[in-house]
């Protein structure tokens, strides 16, 4: 059904900022990178990304690419024995939507591929902001560990033990400031590889896909909890965590 598969699509394109999110942690901290799995995902979205709008005429080899692309992912993550090669920044706001967290307040029926590419939209939208900043020093802040009373709140008295043990030994906490702006010029180089958010956008409203927070059930107002508190759901180093290292508008630090 053609909801399912787009629904595919969302979940596939979520691999652009997953990727970059993975090389980013390699280009601040060194994370490993496996050139071969890496190699694997990105073939597999790039073919989606070029042939996904065929799927409005029913080109069963764009199916199969969906098909594909799927399959790729769940045996890119056997390979590598994580999640990393298939979910970053914008799985974490679909993994938040679903936990739903006492703080966010906001229950959706949207299929989980559904939310992953509006969670895509959101990401891009964010990163390429972000990488708007061309000298990070005057932006950069010193770490800070999570507020725990404030986690608390947020996720809940059934959420909050998971979310602390999850968070207990923060992979931020190995980002110094030195070594983010030392990586800034790269990151800013990964970030413009991904599509931006009105083509991001653009692709699914053209198969007919949801592609706004509205459509998932998400108020748009929520939009900023999604960024501050989406990454607090899987201690991975990804952008969206690293903003909290980075002065936002209005406020010291996120």
């Amino acid at each position: 059904p053609r909801y399912l598969t787009n629904s595919g699509v969302g979940d596939m394109i979520g691999k652009y900022t997953a990727l970059a999110d993975w090389r980013i942690a390699n280009a601040v901290t060194g994370e490993t990178v496996c050139r071969r799995i890496y190699g694997i995902m990105e073939e597999a979205v790039a073919r989606i990304w070029a042939h996904a709008r065929e799927i409005r005429e029913g080109a069963p080899e764009t199916y199969a690419d969906v098909t594909y692309g799927l399959l790729m992912s769940g045996l890119a993550i056997q390979m590598l024995g994580t999640s990393r090669p298939a979910s970053g920044g914008e799985h974490h706001i679909s993994h938040l939507i679903e936990m739903e967290p006492a703080g966010l307040g906001v229950h959706s029926e949207a299929l989980h591929g559904e939310k992953v590419g509006v969670g895509t939209i959101l990401a891009s939208g964010e990163y390429h902001r972000l990488a708007e900043i061309r000298d990070p020093a005057a932006e950069v802040l010193p770490y800070r560990p999570i507020d725990q009373t404030a986690l608390r709140d947020f996720f809940g008295p059934d959420l909050y033990p998971v979310a602390r043990r999850e968070n207990e030994q923060e992979c931020l906490a190995a980002v110094t400031e030195e070594a983010l702006v030392r990586a800034w010029p790269q990151i800013r180089e990964i970030v413009a590889g991904i599509p931006a958010a009105e083509e991001i956008q653009g692709l699914l409203e053209a198969l007919g896909a949801r592609h706004t927070l509205e459509e998932i059930g998400v108020p748009e107002e929520k939009r900023p909890v999604l960024l501050d508190c989406s990454p607090l759901v899987r201690n991975r180093l990804t952008l969206m965590r690293m903003r909290r290292m980075i002065r936002q508008p209005g406020r010291e630090s996120a």
